[in-house]
């Protein structure tokens, strides 16, 4: 069976069933040729565009195919007779009708797009309107949604949510948003058991914990029901976050309008008895109707039912935070939200009775607290604070990843004995490898180490290549490079 021969067949097994036996040379055919397995799969997917497409776009495609059929040459029939004997006149027909349509299709998208032609233009021009009928000059059409980019992305997921576009009235349930789109008054709802990540196309990221339910009116607005939203704005963009009480009347909030302006980073909780704002870093504006209201990084504002207005410090809007670390273990290793975690957990380490609670969450975070951390222990900050930097490099020598190898073979240089003990660990746990020296021979200066350390070197460099660097090692980290649109 040639190409020509297969394609025929292919385009048959799409109009309708074709007998056994061509069915088995056809599948033998696209197990050895890879052109005509690419050419099954366009057209598979032309023709399920083909089946979802209804309405006005269903007819303007009919249109357009019947005007193409007519201007097919007269020739069409020399190229049908290379069908095989086997398969039905009726497959003949149908198959050429399948790649017509599909080919109309293609048209009828691109047109779509770029708008070049209205609807009555192609009307016309398949004799749906009289030659002399005047033509419509091209004109944008401003309600079609394909003129509109989507205005956000689905970075992460955690079990199923639930979204809901604009004039629709059914829920959609989402665990893989890979054709979903987010167009303006789409409404996004999470479960007991669902959370999501979501980037505007201004750049703003919003983070919705359990049972949030909120609406994208813009990349720069949201308007929020109820639930915990963590809400950070890019250095060129603002976002809003307007709370919604209608569903709890008794609820009233005088402010309504929660402004995260740029570089802001705020966590937002609404349920039906108070309504909660912790600034976290940059400027977050309460707009109000006797004028705007600064709240700085630090303060909280808590709306009662009662209406009291009650400000409050808060020791950092992270640590109220904790649900995110399942969404930031999906993200980067250097992602910045990330590191702002990491740096809060390591700032109360020491400073409260619990401490050991504020590592343990660090350890919970497994390898994608090792790169913030290791910077930390590097860095020249960590020295006036001894005993965090004793806990991080305890946590890095842990549970750092291979990627990490080159930066502990550096620590096994540095001036505190405690780091180079916790460096020669991890190296020991990950490489299986310690030269004749054991971890706690590194507590000392003892003749030879200088030797020992050059042979770290010298090892690296015959086996680096067999281990992932960073960027090789988040690329493929599960959920990094994955977004999906809304």
């Amino acid at each position: 069976m040639n190409c020509d021969d297969a394609k025929e067949l292919l385009a048959a097994r799409i109009a309708i069933e074709i007998g056994d036996e061509c069915h088995q040379q056809l599948a033998e055919h696209l197990v050895a040729c890879a052109e005509c397995r690419a050419t099954e799969l366009a057209w598979q997917r032309d023709d399920r565009l083909l089946n979802r497409l209804s309405g006005e776009h269903r007819k303007s495609a009919d249109r357009l195919a019947n005007f193409v059929i007519d201007q097919l040459p007269e020739q069409t029939d020399s190229a049908i007779a290379r069908l095989r004997p086997d398969v039905s006149r009726r497959a003949e027909s149908r198959s050429w009708l399948t790649l017509v349509l599909a080919t109309a299709v293609g048209f009828l998208v691109a047109a779509i797009i770029f708008q070049s032609r209205s609807d009555d233009r192609i009307a016309e021009r398949t004799g749906n309107l009289p030659s002399s009928q005047p033509k419509s000059p091209a004109r944008p059409r401003r309600n079609s949604s394909a003129l509109k980019a989507p205005i956000a992305s689905l970075v992460a997921i955690i079990g199923p949510i639930q979204c809901r576009p604009s004039g629709t009235e059914d829920w959609m349930s989402v665990t893989d948003a890979a054709a979903f789109r987010c167009d303006a008054a789409t409404e996004i709802q999470t479960s007991e058991s669902s959370q999501c990540e979501i980037i505007t196309d201004r750049g703003c990221t919003l983070r919705l914990d359990t049972n949030t339910k909120l609406t994208i009116e813009s990349g720069q607005r949201v308007k929020m029901q109820q639930g915990q939203l963590w809400c950070r704005s890019e250095s060129n963009s603002q976002m809003e976050v307007v709370t919604d009480t209608s569903n709890t009347p008794d609820l009233s909030d005088p402010f309504s309008i929660y402004r995260c302006d740029a570089k802001g980073c705020c966590l937002v909780a609404v349920d039906e008895n108070v309504i909660q704002l912790d600034a976290a870093a940059g400027k977050i504006t309460l707009v109000t109707p006797d004028g705007d209201r600064l709240v700085m990084p630090g303060q909280r504002i808590r709306v009662t039912r009662d209406g009291v207005v009650l400000q409050e410090k808060v020791e950092n809007a992270l640590l109220a935070a904790g649900w995110m670390d399942a969404l930031l273990m999906r993200k980067r290793p250097d992602d910045p939200d990330l590191k702002l975690r990491v740096d809060a957990l390591l700032a109360r380490i020491g400073q409260s009775k619990a401490s050991f609670l504020h590592e343990r969450e660090l350890r919970g975070l497994g390898e994608h607290c090792v790169l913030p951390l290791t910077r930390f222990v590097q860095s020249g900050i960590s020295a006036t604070t001894p005993h965090r930097r004793l806990m991080a490099m305890r946590v890095v020598a842990d549970v750092s990843p291979s990627w990490n190898i080159l930066d502990l073979i550096k620590l096994l240089a540095d001036d505190d004995p405690g780091i180079r003990v916790l460096a020669a660990r991890g190296l020991q746990r990950l490489t299986g490898e310690s030269f004749g020296r054991s971890p706690q021979d590194w507590n000392t200066v003892p003749e030879g180490i200088d030797e020992v350390r050059d042979r770290w070197s010298q090892w690296w460099n015959r086996n680096g290549h067999r281990y992932p660097r960073l960027d090789e090692s988040v690329l493929r980290h599960p959920g990094t490079g994955q977004t999906t649109e809304l």
